[in-house]
């Protein structure tokens, strides 16, 4: 159940958000920007594929983009990413904190402090591994740091979507 609820959640979430972004932003038709919406929310998180060219997409929507492709896709799947069970369990660990409660629950279910540490670290993991790759590029690179976020994101989760950044890489950046 959680990775469906958390599934179909972050499919309209970002779905949503990204057509608030691109339509605020004026890009195209409405009907078409609601298909590349939805288009864009699961690729996102799973395969990579696009339907928008990522250069032309508003820096909001990228944004969005990139916080879909650090979550991922759901175990047992091929995507990369923290997973959405690791991401649904730290918002419920949040979520149990704010509301003052000594356990973690989901459906009315007690969920273990193993579980909740567990993705935190995997969490912890792939922020450290993101940021410090971001950090040595920035370091060895003299292009724009969103450019390199992005590339590194998408790289580091599988995910396969490009603002064509690698390419442009000195060979210490590869």
């Amino acid at each position: 159940r959680i990775v469906l609820v958390t599934s179909a959640i972050l499919l309209g979430a970002g779905a949503l958000g990204i057509f608030l972004v691109e339509v605020i932003g004026h890009h195209g038709p409405i009907p078409q920007a609601a298909l590349d919406s939805v288009f864009m929310s699961t690729t996102a998180r799973t395969a990579g594929f696009t339907s928008v060219p990522m250069e032309e997409l508003e820096a909001g929507s990228r944004f969005i983009l990139m916080v879909l492709m650090m979550i991922g896709g759901s175990p047992g799947s091929t995507a990369g990413g923290m997973r959405t069970v690791v991401f649904a369990l730290l918002v419920l660990a949040v979520v149990s904190t704010i509301r003052n409660r000594p356990e973690v629950e989901a459906f009315g279910r007690a969920l273990p402090d193993e579980l909740v540490k567990r993705a935190a670290t995997v969490a912890a993991g792939l922020l450290g591994v993101i940021a410090g790759a971001v950090l040595l590029l920035d370091i060895t690179e003299s292009m724009p740091f969103e450019p390199l976020f992005f590339e590194v994101i998408s790289a580091s989760t599988t995910t396969g979507l490009s603002l064509g950044a690698t390419a442009e890489l000195s060979d210490a950046g590869r």
